[in-house]
C-alpha cells in the first residue's frame, strides 16, 4: 500500500483548499478549539514554553558543570548552524506527523506562510491513542531525544557541538506548541473509544466506530 503523500503548495486561509467541499460527515463534532494560529500558539504557549525553559535550564547547567560555554565565533557558529538546522528539521518534522497518520490515508503538506507554518493534512479517523501519537512524535524525535543525547554526549561533542544541538532542540520543542494545543484539547475533549479527524483547520471526533481508520 503506497505511502499517499503529497505536496500541496500554498493555502490561501480558505478551508474548501484542504476539504474540495465535500460534506462534513453528520455525526461530527467540533473541539472547542482556536480558529486561527495565534490562538493556537496562545493556548498551548504556557505548556510548552514551562517544557522548553526546563530544558533550557538543565542544558545550561550540563554545560557550565563540564565547563562547554563556547564565546566568540564558536557561540555564532553554534547559533548560526542552530538556525539552519532547526529550518530544515521542522520539514522533518512534519514529515514524522505524517508518518503516523494512517498509512494508506492521503497526506497532503501544505505551506501556511502569512501564519509562519508548514502543516500536514490527513482527514482519515484515527483513535484517540493515535492522534495523541501523532502530535507528540515530532516533539519526542526532534525535541527530547536530541536532547537528552546531547546532554550525555557533551564532554565527547565539544561546547560548539553541545550547544548547537541543544538550541535545535529547544527551537523544535518550542516549535511544536500547536502539536501540544492540538494534545490538550483532546485529553479534555475527546472521549476514549472516539475517533478523531481533522476536517478543514479543525478538529473533530466521532464515536460511531464503524468510521475506524487504524
Amino acid at each position: 500500500m503506497p505511502f499517499n503523500f503529497h505536496y500541496q503548495g500554498r493555502y490561501s486561509g480558505d478551508e474548501t483548499q484542504l476539504t474540495g467541499g465535500r460534506p462534513l460527515p453528520p455525526d461530527a463534532r467540533k473541539l472547542d478549539e482556536p480558529d486561527d494560529v495565534p490562538g493556537v500558539v496562545c493556548q498551548g504557549l504556557p505548556l510548552t514554553a514551562s517544557i522548553t525553559a526546563g530544558m533550557a535550564v538543565t542544558g545550561i547547567i550540563r554545560m557550565a558543570t563540564a565547563n562547554l560555554l563556547p564565546s566568540g565565533w564558536g557561540l555564532l557558529g553554534a547559533l548560526g548552524a542552530a538556525l539552519v538546522l532547526s529550518t530544515v528539521l521542522s520539514l522533518v518534522h512534519e514529515l514524522v506527523h505524517a508518518l503516523f497518520c494512517p498509512w494508506g490515508a492521503r497526506k497532503e503538506l501544505w505551506t501556511y506562510l502569512d501564519q509562519g507554518a508548514l502543516f500536514i493534512y490527513c482527514e482519515a479517523p484515527m483513535s484517540k491513542a493515535r492522534f495523541i501519537l501523532m502530535c507528540l512524535a515530532p516533539t519526542v524525535f526532534l525535541g527530547f531525544c536530541p536532547w537528552a543525547l546531547t546532554l550525555l554526549a557533551a564532554p565527547w561533542l565539544g561546547a560548539g557541538s553541545t550547544l548547537c544541538w541543544l538550541l535545535v532542540s529547544l527551537i523544535l520543542t518550542l516549535g511544536a506548541v500547536g502539536d501540544i494545543t492540538n494534545m490538550l484539547n483532546v485529553v479534555r475533549q475527546v472521549p476514549s473509544h472516539a475517533q478523531i479527524m481533522s476536517w478543514g483547520f479543525h478538529t473533530y471526533f466521532l464515536v460511531d466506530t464503524r468510521l475506524s481508520h487504524r
